[in-house]
């Protein structure tokens, strides 16, 4: 929460204050405000940490041996995570390459094109995953209920917080579906002040139910 909120609060004032200067002073004034968001919340992750009640680990517990299992165990759980980031990434890197080309040789122009991306990307799909704000909030809370579930090696438990957090993805999502194919366009006008958003909200609305349910299996699985 903190990290969001000084990224956001930072980002626009910093944006504010340097756009007049030139688009490329307000994407480094955007991608500034990122990096102090992150800087703050580490900075309360070490807070919490050594804040934290209960009694202060012996120096024994810091032999080579208990070093090198903590960090294989690490390495199981962050490895396939990262491996996901980064093909993630490497998407994002192709989607931008290859679908304005794609576009082009349909028929629009390089600037029609590249505008018609930048509405999809840019304005579209953040329209979209507004809602996993609620979503995401839930699974996060039940991920450690999971973790917990499973290294007892309850598997009914596991099984039921899982049906939880398909279950809290489904109620968000077919409303919101709903609601994006139905006011697809008028939700582009009161948002961006543009009607043509609308016309990816509608079809996009087909995909909600499913990208809401992928990042609640997602958090879960991980």
């Amino acid at each position: 929460v903190t990290e969001q909120i000084v990224r956001i609060v930072t980002a626009l004032w910093l944006i504010g204050r340097f756009l007049p200067r030139g688009i490329e002073w307000g994407a480094a004034a955007a991608a500034a405000g990122m990096v102090i968001g992150e800087a703050c919340g580490m900075v309360v992750l070490m807070i919490t940490y050594y804040l934290r009640p209960g009694p202060a680990p012996s120096p024994a517990a810091y032999t080579a041996a208990a070093s090198r299992s903590v960090l294989r165990e690490l390495l199981a759980m962050a490895l396939p995570i990262s491996f996901t980031r980064i093909i993630g990434s490497i998407t994002e890197f192709l989607d931008a390459a290859i679908i304005p080309r794609r576009l082009e040789v349909g028929g629009l122009s390089r600037d029609a094109a590249t505008a018609f991306f930048g509405n999809l990307t840019g304005m579209a799909i953040p329209l979209l995953f507004f809602p996993t704000v609620i979503t995401f909030a839930l699974t996060s809370a039940l991920v450690p209920a999971v973790s917990d579930a499973f290294a007892r090696k309850n598997l009914a438990l596991v099984r039921r917080r899982t049906g939880q957090a398909i279950y809290l993805a489904l109620v968000v999502s077919l409303p919101a579906s709903v609601v994006f194919a139905l006011y697809g366009h008028t939700l582009g006008v009161l948002f961006y002040g543009q009607r043509q958003v609308g016309d990816l909200m509608v079809p996009l609305a087909l995909a909600a139910p499913f990208v809401y349910l992928e990042a609640s299996v997602s958090a879960v699985l991980r």
